[in-house]
């Protein structure tokens, strides 16, 4: 089958084809911070991925978050990590 992602639209699934587009217009988008970043992990010896607690070591807060992460000093990653409840709060 082929994997191609604009393939899909003729599947009836362009939403898949959208989300493609999408992933990759992001990853274009920040490729150059991409490459420094690892650039610099080489190099230096710095990380990519780090802890917040890391980049705010002022704010104790900081401490307790475990699900959200770094990519360099400027991009804060938050992923859905739990299903959203639809019952009554």
């Amino acid at each position: 089958m082929d994997q191609d992602p604009g393939v899909w639209v003729e599947y009836g699934h362009p939403e898949v084809t959208a989300a493609a587009k999408s992933s990759l217009d992001f990853r274009y988008a920040h490729l150059h911070y991409l490459y420094t970043l690892f650039f610099h992990a080489a190099t230096k010896g710095q990380t990519v991925i780090r802890p917040l607690f890391h980049e705010f070591t002022k704010d104790p807060r900081t401490l307790a978050i475990d699900e959200q992460f770094m990519v360099g000093r400027s991009m804060l990653v938050a992923p859905f990590l739990h299903e959203v409840s639809t019952g009554q709060f």
